[in-house]
């Protein structure tokens, strides 16, 4: 039996004041590799896997303010094909997230 598949955006190389994300998404990424097929990828480079994942995971949302245009399509893509995504990231949201990938 293959196990759901997740494509999870983020920029590794991102810098952000007083975090790094690089280090949060290497925890994250080892939490789910275990229960799912996991294909990380750059914000930029996602159209070629859209649409042979099962769910969409969008972690560090900040280099989105560098890639509006290409964004903006992303989501119109993933509107339009109805994959499942986890966009919004609030600090509840990445509690649920991290409380979820250690069951």
């Amino acid at each position: 039996m293959s196990k759901p598949s997740i494509l999870y955006i983020t920029d590794l190389y991102y810098k952000a004041n007083n975090r790094i994300y690089n280090s949060e998404d290497i925890f994250l990424t080892s939490q789910l590799k275990d229960d799912f097929d996991l294909l990380i990828c750059h914000p930029l480079h996602t159209l070629r896997f859209e649409e042979s994942v099962d769910l969409v995971v969008l972690r560090n949302s900040g280099p989105a303010m560098y890639y509006k245009k290409q964004f903006d399509e992303f989501f119109s893509r993933i509107k339009k094909i109805k994959l499942l995504a986890i966009i919004r990231w609030t600090g509840a949201q990445i509690c649920l997230a991290n409380n979820i990938c250690l069951r």
